[in-house]
């Protein structure tokens, strides 16, 4: 079984402190519970941190709490460039 999960993710940009919101893919072959994913993407929206940074800091807790592997990618737009982070 593959699972997909797609949702939407705030941090402030370090730089400027503008909120940026992300586009997060969560691919995973065992089953995820959405709550936890809410309660995880909870953890970020007032945090300072580069794209990069989100990316791994998602993956690590996700990896973390359990034995099964992810793919964790975000997609984001900085000064019109869009930039795709995989972990």
């Amino acid at each position: 079984m593959q699972n997909r999960i797609e949702a939407k993710v705030r941090c402030q940009c370090p730089v400027d402190g503008a909120y940026d919101i992300y586009d997060l893919v969560i691919d995973s072959n065992e089953f995820i519970q959405i709550e936890n994913i809410k309660t995880l993407i909870l953890r970020f929206k007032d945090l300072k941190m580069f794209q990069e940074d989100l990316t791994k800091s998602i993956a690590q807790t996700l990896s973390h709490d359990s034995l099964t592997s992810y793919t964790v990618k975000t997609i984001g737009y900085h000064s019109g460039v869009k930039l795709t982070v995989t972990i």
